[in-house]
């Protein structure tokens, strides 16, 4: 005999890779930033098929990692310096915002404003 609702599947949750990607931008700092080369692995492969309030939180993840190389690209170099630390923390400090806004709507399963806003969207 069946327990009522046990035999009931249950449907794999569509935004799980958006999440994965936004623990991913979270953890990056703590891995030397590999994670984040994850993430937009994860983002560009899951975005062709997601539903359009979905694929604006792929969008903002690939932009997130865009918009940071640049000032990554140039602040790891100055690390060396001691002069890089500065931009470097204010650039985690982006990312880790970024990814906390996202990270809070996927779980609501809310679509983001701006997602191709530079700032924090």
């Amino acid at each position: 005999m069946f327990i009522e609702g046990a035999a009931r599947e249950s449907k794999p949750d569509p935004a799980l890779p958006a999440k994965i990607a936004y623990i991913l931008y979270l953890a990056g700092p703590f891995f030397a930033g590999l994670p984040w080369i994850a993430a937009v692995v994860v983002a560009y492969a899951f975005r062709d098929n997601a539903p359009a309030w979905l694929a604006g939180h792929y969008r903002f993840q690939i932009r997130t990692f865009w918009i940071g190389m640049l000032p990554w690209l140039v602040s790891a170099p100055l690390c060396l310096v001691l002069i890089g630390f500065l931009p470097m923390g204010l650039l985690v400090l982006w990312v880790w915002i970024r990814a906390a806004k996202g990270l809070r709507l996927t779980i609501s399963g809310q679509p983001l404003l701006r997602p191709a806003s530079w700032t924090i969207g």
